[in-house]
């Protein structure tokens, strides 16, 4: 399995464990969302390598920088028009 690939099956496990942390809160009725936000967080990043990797064959090793490798990706024209408000959305 390719780093491409192992960053995808990466990001669908932490999306997948944030579904089973959502399900698992709202059966208990426990207002502990903090699990689903650092999953669903992990799985971006896991997504931001993936794409990175496809394109640019590195990541970034600081995270913090991943808004800013978007940004890049979006200038070149890597990614569409309709995903530059996720990335003022990863940058907040």
């Amino acid at each position: 399995m390719g780093r491409v690939e192992k960053s995808i099956k990466e990001a669908e496990q932490y999306i997948e464990s944030a579904k089973t942390d959502w399900e698992s809160i709202l059966q208990k009725d426990e207002g502990i969302w903090n699990p689903i936000v650092v999953n669903c967080v992990m799985g971006m990043f896991k997504s931001v390598d993936a794409l990175m990797l496809e394109t640019r064959g590195y990541t970034d090793k600081d995270h913090s920088q991943s808004p800013n490798s978007l940004q890049g990706l979006y200038e070149e024209e890597l990614i569409s028009d309709s995903f530059k408000s996720n990335v003022d959305s990863v940058r907040k």
